[in-house]
């Protein structure tokens, strides 16, 4: 049986087979052996042990991606394939562990129209930490998710764009949830449905490429995204301040030349709030920051 209805499961991997395998066999521990899946494999060395991960999935397909694209652009391929109203992503490490929620969700239809995605609560696997306190109360407007973790409403997911392609990885969420909001979209709790995040920062990761996307990505999400002159700069500033804290010194600092140069290519691509609109969406931001602070302080976790 089916828990999830409407929904396709979008999974991008590279080089983990053994990851995918332990989080399809977490699925499949609670359930979810017969839901839609589609797998991106992202130019893996050995694409046939990825296939033979997935196999045991009845509903599962596979595609191979060659040459890489990186998990952006991977993440827009998936939505472009699945043919559900309903979009769920996750990273290759990660994996519900309660549905909670969601299969009421997604089987009575009872979404609001103007909640472009639901954003569930992810928990750490090495630590327990939440992304969002624990008893969050379900429908509560958020303004941030994760890339793995996410229910998009594929009708909000595809009038924004997606992820911007360019990005690869780092800083593609809230470039996407920036963009859903200016467009009238809603990012809602659900933290009943729960994904841990088999997380090991720094294990299994190119360092150099990460700091440099990071550097990168964190300028451009600025110049595209904030008001008038002011994003580029303000981008500059964060990620040279970064750069003193970071061990990949080079990394970062090429990260910072292809940010500036990466702005004005595709300046003409900006979605740049107002001065009016920056300050709404940074008030809300701070609000949350604050209600999620206050919920901990009181041993909600």
């Amino acid at each position: 049986m089916c828990l999830l209805k409407n929904c396709t499961i979008l999974i991008p991997t590279r080089n983990r087979p053994d990851v995918l395998a332990r989080s399809i066999k977490k699925m499949i521990d609670i359930g979810m052996q017969n839901e839609k899946f589609i797998i991106l494999d992202d130019e893996s060395q050995d694409p046939e042990v990825v296939k033979k991960s997935v196999s045991v999935l009845p509903n599962a397909r596979v595609y191979y991606n060659k040459p890489r694209t990186g998990q952006a652009m991977g993440r827009n391929k998936l939505a472009e394939m699945a043919d559900t109203p309903f979009l769920l992503f996750l990273d290759d490490d990660m994996y519900p562990i309660a549905l909670g929620n969601l299969p009421e969700i997604l089987h009575n239809g009872n979404l609001p129209d103007d909640v472009g995605a639901l954003v569930l609560q992810t928990v750490r696997e090495h630590d327990g930490y939440r992304e969002m306190p624990a008893n969050l109360p379900s429908g509560t407007e958020v303004y941030s998710f994760l890339g793995g973790g996410v229910l998009f409403r594929k009708e909000a997911f595809t009038a924004v764009g997606g992820f911007r392609n360019f990005f690869c990885y780092g800083f593609e969420e809230p470039d996407c949830a920036l963009r859903l909001w200016r467009k009238g979209w809603k990012l809602q709790a659900e933290c009943s449905t729960v994904v841990e995040h088999y997380h090991r920062h720094g294990q299994e990761r190119n360092m150099p490429e990460y700091f440099f996307l990071y550097s990168r990505n964190r300028i451009i999400l600025h110049a595209l995204d904030y008001p008038g002159f002011y994003g580029l700069p303000m981008g500059i500033l964060k990620s040279i301040k970064q750069f003193f804290g970071y061990s990949y010194k080079v990394s970062t600092l090429r990260g910072i030349a292809a940010g500036i140069m990466t702005s004005f290519q595709h300046r003409r691509e900006a979605t740049k709030l107002s001065i009016n609109k920056y300050r709404e969406y940074q008030k809300k931001r701070q609000e949350q920051n604050q209600y999620f602070n206050d919920l901990r302080q009181k041993g909600i976790r």
